[in-house]
Formats: structure tokens, C-alpha cells, sequence
């Protein structure tokens, strides 16, 4: 079951952040990106998205029309009328099982029914994952961004 996440869900999804972000060796994140003050924003904003499997928060996406960070390449192009998914996350024992996939496909619903016409997603050039979803997906790759570390890519989704 997905489903909108409240602040009642704010101690499992700073949980299921935490988790994820100790799996990780190279990746995108840093210690201080995301944080507990992201899940809170996302949860005051009503953006946070929850997938349940028996009653337990396992992956969450964020929803949201909010242009911040890697997602102000977007601005001329695209808006108002994209959903921008950010901070996308999946329980470590749990990756690799389609539940990233879910919560995608969510999104579209989502998008479609509230009146949108793209979806945005950045990713690092080394989220291989990601990036393997979002091309069986059909999301077209128009940008790429070099900062300090690696190269950031924009993807798009049009409906």
C-alpha cells in the first residue's frame, strides 16, 4: 500500500532515511544531505509518500512542485506544470525488489490525476539504479550538470 505519510510517520521515515543512507558508500548523498529537517519539510508540505509491505514503512518517495537544489535546471523549461520526485529511498534488505519501481509508477497516477504534464528526477551519473529505472520508464535524459564531485543528470517524464 502506498499512501500520503503524516507527521505520525515522522520516527519510521527518519528510521528508514538513516538506514539507507548507512548503506551507502559513493553515492549522491552526503551526511548532511537528506536529513531529519527534509522528512520533517516533506511532511508538513504533504509531499511525503510511504510504501508499506505488512504494516512497515519501506520505501519512500518525496512528490512535490517545490524547485530547490538540482531540480532549478527545470524552471524554464518545464514549469509549473512538473512533479518533481526527489529523495526516492528504499529500505536496504529490500532493494532490488521492485519497490522503487512502485513508488514510480505511484507517481505517474499521482501526476496524471492532479493535473500535471511532466515529472522531473535528477540522479547522480553513478546511480546506476536509478538511472536503469528511469530509462525502462521512458524517461528522457536532456541535461547533465558537472559539480564539485561528479556529474548530476536531469531526467523528464511527459505525459
Amino acid at each position: 500500500m502506498i499512501r500520503r505519510l503524516t507527521l505520525a510517520d515522522y520516527d519510521e521515515a527518519t528510521s528508514l532515511l538513516q538506514a539507507v543512507k548507512k548503506s551507502l558508500s559513493d553515492h549522491q548523498w552526503t551526511k548532511d544531505y537528506p536529513n531529519n529537517t527534509h522528512i520533517s519539510a516533506d511532511l508538513h508540505e504533504q509531499a511525503l509518500f510511504g510504501l508499506f509491505e505488512e504494516n512497515e514503512l519501506v520505501a519512500v518517495a518525496t512528490l512535490s512542485i517545490i524547485l530547490d537544489g538540482t531540480f532549478t535546471a527545470f524552471d524554464e523549461l518545464f514549469r509549473p506544470k512538473t512533479l518533481f520526485i526527489k529523495r526516492m529511498m528504499t529500505a536496504p534488505y529490500k532493494q532490488n525488489r521492485g519497490l522503487a519501481e512502485k513508488l514510480l509508477d505511484f507517481s505517474f497516477q499521482f501526476a496524471a490525476e492532479n493535473g500535471f504534464q511532466h515529472i522531473g528526477v535528477t540522479t547522480e551519473t553513478h546511480n546506476a539504479a536509478m538511472k536503469h529505472l528511469l530509462f525502462k520508464k521512458k524517461f528522457s535524459f536532456p541535461y547533465a550538470k558537472r559539480n564539485s564531485k561528479s556529474y548530476s543528470l536531469w531526467f523528464i517524464f511527459s505525459f
